[in-house]
């Protein structure tokens, strides 16, 4: 998370309408299709991005582990608040919330806190496309890889945990296929496996799968 994000959360959090709220895991923060109309301050939560289709049926779009952030921005600045997903907990915690009437108070007396949730809104739309090309463009390997460059890159010793379900649904993967190529990849001794945990062993040639993937 950006710093200047961490900061917005910071003033937020000191207005006298920012309240604390609590939720346990399976609740949903946001409901697609809901006037929810508050602003959302997250701390190490971890939450999943789930779309609903008209006949019911739940798509997972994201999973978010230890995410701190604000969730809720596209709604304050748009005249119909009805969230386009829902958000649901993956544990029990804590967050703040204000509400639309005084977040816009706030903006009216501080301008740059619209200036601030904008360049969140830009940020995240941006990474959105481009998560949502390489799923549409690039094969499963490649996304796999992807993921395992991006974990190894977060991780604080090169460890890290892989929920290949999880991942598996994000990509619209079977398990069995996504478990497949992380066989293969093993087999070629360019990761290793311990457990649920996953480590990168040969980097360059990982990174060479990716430039060399055709579209």
């Amino acid at each position: 998370m950006k710093e200047e994000e961490l900061n917005l959360i910071t003033k937020l959090k000191q207005s006298p309408f920012c309240r604390r709220h609590y939720y346990k895991k399976g609740d949903a923060l946001i409901n697609q299709g809901c006037c929810d109309g508050h602003l959302y301050l997250l701390e190490d939560a971890n939450i999943s991005v789930a779309y609903h289709s008209i006949s019911g049926k739940r798509y997972t779009i994201s999973y978010e582990t230890d995410f701190t952030g604000i969730l809720g921005e596209m709604e304050i600045f748009r005249d119909e608040e009805e969230s386009v997903f829902s958000i649901f907990a993956e544990h029990k915690s804590q967050c703040y919330i204000i509400d639309r009437k005084h977040i816009t108070e706030c903006i009216t007396q501080d301008p740059q806190i619209a200036i601030s949730l904008l360049k969140i809104i830009s940020s995240r739309y941006e990474n959105s496309i481009t998560q949502a090309m390489k799923r549409i463009l690039y094969p499963l390997k490649y996304n796999i890889i992807d993921t395992l460059l991006q974990k190894s890159q977060h991780s604080h010793d090169g460890w890290f945990d892989l929920h290949v379900t999880k991942n598996s649904t994000l990509l619209g993967s079977s398990s069995r296929s996504y478990r497949r190529i992380l066989k293969v990849l093993l087999d070629q001794n360019l990761i290793l496996k311990q457990g649920k945990k996953y480590q990168i062993i040969d980097k360059n040639s990982l990174m060479n799968e990716l430039k060399n993937s055709d579209i």
